[in-house]
């Protein structure tokens, strides 16, 4: 049969080369000029972005100020380059990118669900057993610690606050 299975939970933070923003309130404040989030409208990254800064209080203020990238990895760019002043970003790349990041509470969007399905019907029965044997890996304590290492919480696991 098909398997699909949630192994981690993304999450959102603000990036900058220098320093971030303390508090998603404080992008308010028009020092910071230019503020980068992927695409909502087809990023998920982006999405929760709009979301947290429109929980907060902080979207109608801001918007004007926003750049969108095409994706999490093109709005990381925006703030790397100085086009942007802070960009709103997946913590994952934050944490190999350097800079500076202040996690964004993950109670102000929908999760980031991050799951994976092997599909039946492989016609090549060794690359399903790979494929499964993947899926094992990644439930496994080590996988486990790699996706933490990377910031992405776990099913189950509550953020640090």
């Amino acid at each position: 049969g098909e398997t699909k299975a949630l192994y981690a939970q993304g999450r959102i933070v603000m990036w900058s080369p220098k320093v971030a923003p303390k508090a998603l309130e404080d992008l308010r404040d028009a020092r910071w000029a230019k503020i980068a989030v992927a695409n909502p409208e087809h990023a998920p990254y982006g999405r929760a972005g709009k979301e947290a800064m429109t929980r907060a209080g902080v979207w109608d203020a801001a918007a004007p100020r926003v750049v969108f990238g095409e994706n999490v990895q093109q709005t990381l760019m925006y703030a790397q380059s100085g086009n942007a002043d802070v960009a709103i970003v997946a913590l994952s790349l934050a944490k190999v990118s350097g800079g500076s990041s202040t996690p964004i509470d993950p109670s102000l969007h929908a999760p980031l669900d991050q799951a994976m399905v092997v599909c039946k019907g492989q016609k090549n029965g060794a690359k399903r057993e790979d494929a499964e044997a993947f899926v094992a890996f990644v439930g496994s304590p080590e996988g486990r610690e790699i996706m933490r290492r990377f910031g992405f919480l776990l099913p189950g696991e509550t953020p640090p606050s």
